[in-house]
Protein backbone atom coordinates (compact mmCIF):
# COMPACT_ATOMS: atom_id res chain seq x y z
CA UNK A 1 0.00 0.00 0.00
CA UNK A 2 2.77 2.19 0.94
CA UNK A 3 2.47 5.55 2.78
CA UNK A 4 -0.99 7.39 2.79
CA UNK A 5 -2.12 10.86 4.04
CA UNK A 6 -5.33 11.28 6.14
CA UNK A 7 -7.60 12.50 3.64
CA UNK A 8 -6.70 9.01 1.33
CA UNK A 9 -6.84 6.71 4.68
CA UNK A 10 -10.31 7.95 5.66
CA UNK A 11 -11.26 8.14 2.06
CA UNK A 12 -9.98 4.43 1.58
CA UNK A 13 -11.56 3.57 4.95
CA UNK A 14 -8.23 1.89 6.33
CA UNK A 15 -8.58 1.34 9.58
CA UNK A 16 -5.31 1.84 11.81
CA UNK A 17 -4.32 3.12 15.26
CA UNK A 18 -3.87 6.35 15.51
CA UNK A 19 -0.82 8.45 17.22
CA UNK A 20 -1.46 12.01 16.67
CA UNK A 21 -3.94 14.42 18.36
CA UNK A 22 -7.27 14.55 17.08
CA UNK A 23 -7.89 18.23 16.86
CA UNK A 24 -4.46 18.75 15.01
CA UNK A 25 -5.14 16.06 12.17
CA UNK A 26 -8.87 17.71 11.79
CA UNK A 27 -7.79 21.17 11.19
CA UNK A 28 -5.47 19.37 8.65
CA UNK A 29 -7.34 18.33 6.95
CA UNK A 30 -10.77 20.73 6.63
CA UNK A 31 -8.84 24.05 7.51
CA UNK A 32 -5.40 24.13 6.87
CA UNK A 33 -4.78 25.16 3.12
CA UNK A 34 -1.36 24.08 1.02
CA UNK A 35 -0.94 27.45 -0.02
CA UNK A 36 1.57 26.27 -2.95
CA UNK A 37 -1.06 23.58 -4.27
CA UNK A 38 -4.26 25.73 -4.09
CA UNK A 39 -7.49 23.71 -3.28
CA UNK A 40 -5.66 21.35 -1.36
CA UNK A 41 -5.11 20.35 2.81
CA UNK A 42 -2.00 19.70 4.78
CA UNK A 43 -4.52 16.24 5.69
CA UNK A 44 -3.84 15.37 1.72
CA UNK A 45 -0.30 14.58 2.42
CA UNK A 46 2.00 12.54 4.05
CA UNK A 47 4.00 14.87 6.54
CA UNK A 48 8.16 14.25 7.31
CA UNK A 49 9.79 16.18 9.60
CA UNK A 50 13.58 18.12 9.28
CA UNK A 51 14.60 17.27 12.72
CA UNK A 52 15.81 13.78 14.86
CA UNK A 53 12.55 13.59 16.88
CA UNK A 54 9.74 16.14 16.59
CA UNK A 55 7.50 17.37 19.35
CA UNK A 56 4.75 14.79 18.42
CA UNK A 57 7.45 12.18 19.14
CA UNK A 58 8.31 13.42 22.29
CA UNK A 59 4.74 14.23 23.65
CA UNK A 60 4.08 10.35 22.26
CA UNK A 61 7.47 9.25 24.70
CA UNK A 62 5.97 10.75 27.94
CA UNK A 63 2.60 9.74 27.09
CA UNK A 64 0.76 12.19 29.74
CA UNK A 65 -0.72 14.42 27.20
CA UNK A 66 -4.59 14.51 27.73
CA UNK A 67 -5.31 14.72 23.81
CA UNK A 68 -3.74 11.93 22.72
CA UNK A 69 -5.35 8.36 23.34
CA UNK A 70 -2.53 6.57 22.16
CA UNK A 71 -0.61 5.83 25.43
CA UNK A 72 1.94 2.89 23.39
CA UNK A 73 5.14 5.08 23.93
CA UNK A 74 7.31 6.00 20.89
CA UNK A 75 9.22 2.63 20.63
CA UNK A 76 6.76 0.77 18.38
CA UNK A 77 6.68 3.62 16.11
CA UNK A 78 8.74 2.91 12.84
CA UNK A 79 10.94 5.97 11.72
CA UNK A 80 11.44 6.57 8.11
CA UNK A 81 14.88 8.39 6.73
CA UNK A 82 14.82 9.38 3.28
CA UNK A 83 17.34 11.78 1.25
CA UNK A 84 15.32 14.88 0.56
CA UNK A 85 16.39 15.24 -3.31
CA UNK A 86 15.80 11.57 -3.86
CA UNK A 87 12.25 11.86 -2.45
CA UNK A 88 11.77 15.36 -4.50
CA UNK A 89 13.00 14.33 -7.66
CA UNK A 90 10.57 11.01 -7.51
CA UNK A 91 7.61 12.83 -6.60
CA UNK A 92 7.83 15.07 -9.45
CA UNK A 93 9.02 12.24 -11.99
CA UNK A 94 5.58 10.81 -10.86
CA UNK A 95 3.88 13.98 -10.81
CA UNK A 96 3.02 13.55 -6.96
CA UNK A 97 2.55 16.92 -5.14
CA UNK A 98 4.73 17.98 -2.25
CA UNK A 99 5.48 20.92 -0.45
CA UNK A 100 7.54 21.91 2.56
CA UNK A 101 6.99 24.11 5.29
CA UNK A 102 8.82 26.95 8.02
CA UNK A 103 6.80 25.43 10.71
CA UNK A 104 3.95 23.01 12.36
CA UNK A 105 2.12 22.18 9.28
CA UNK A 106 -0.91 22.22 11.72
CA UNK A 107 -0.55 25.39 12.75
CA UNK A 108 -2.34 28.66 10.58
CA UNK A 109 0.71 30.56 10.23
CA UNK A 110 2.96 28.29 8.63
CA UNK A 111 3.48 29.07 5.17
CA UNK A 112 4.20 26.18 2.42
CA UNK A 113 6.82 26.07 -0.21
CA UNK A 114 8.11 24.27 -3.56
CA UNK A 115 11.54 24.29 -4.63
Amino acid sequence: MGLVSDANRIASGLSCLLVGMSTIKQRRLGEIEVSCHSGTTVGQYVPFYFCPRSIMLYILHMGNHPDVSYKGGQQPIVHLQADFDTVINWANSNTVRWAFSNGNAGARLTTNYLL
